[in-house]
């Protein structure tokens, strides 16, 4: 399979695990996003077809958790609204999910894989918060923080290396990837236990702050942008 299909296939796992989450089927989210992750990270192309129809089949055949979870779910999408949608969301309350679908100018590997890395550590977010006495539990919050950190490395890097040639849409979606998961992680080092991780929580508050100053500026930077081309 050639790298573009390859590139579809983790963007479609995304997807469905996203549906999943939605519908509350944790596990079920868990094993597509892990999956999506095997291919956009470690290009697992031979296991496509495979990850696909086993997705297929959880979609098919929902499997939904009876436990009510104490974090409230957000889905964007990531395309120019995603900004007005967190603008418009109680984010230090809430978990956000980014199903992706622009295929344009802000298509752009590097920033939809740190995506399916976040939406994957989210997926195990919710598993543990519904299962919170299981086993696995303290497993599952350590790998959701562990892609966590990876996807917000590649992040920096990313947005380290933008120019004045990019477009401005990528330098939005960016900065909205880098919101979304900066506030998960605050939620994960709230989740694992009260008191443990204040440094980290305080650091996380203020990079959140700056960050979401950063994605106004940039919204209002894009509505003078489309007032003047209106005008022209």
């Amino acid at each position: 399979m050639d790298q573009e299909n390859t590139y579809n296939a983790a963007i479609a796992l995304n997807n469905m695990g996203i549906a999943l989450l939605e519908r509350k089927c944790y596990r079920q989210a868990w094993e597509t996003l892990h999956d999506a992750v095997q291919v956009a990270c470690k290009g697992q192309s031979e296991s496509v077809c495979t990850y696909l129809n086993k997705a297929f089949q959880r979609q098919c055949n929902p499997d939904p958790s009876k436990a009510k979870s104490p974090l409230h779910l957000e889905i964007i999408s990531d395309n120019a609204d995603s900004i007005t949608c967190i603008h418009a969301t109680q984010i230090n309350h809430s978990a956000i999910a980014i199903r992706l679908e622009a295929f344009d100018s802000t298509k752009d590997v590097s920033v939809d894989t740190a995506v399916i890395l976040h939406n994957f550590a989210i997926s195990a977010l919710y598993l543990a918060l519904a299962y919170p006495v299981s086993r696995i539990t303290g497993q599952l919050l350590q790998n959701c923080l562990k892609s966590l950190l990876k996807c917000q490395s590649d992040l920096s890097t990313r947005y380290t290396n933008l120019d004045m040639d990019d477009d401005f849409g990528l330098v939005q979606k960016v900065f909205v990837v880098a919101v979304v998961s900066t506030n998960s992680l605050l939620q994960v080092f709230g989740s694992l236990g009260a008191g443990k991780f204040d440094a980290q929580i305080h650091e996380c508050q203020t990079k959140l702050h700056a960050l979401k100053t950063t994605l106004t500026d940039l919204d209002q930077h894009a509505e003078i942008g489309a007032v003047a081309a209106a005008a022209a």
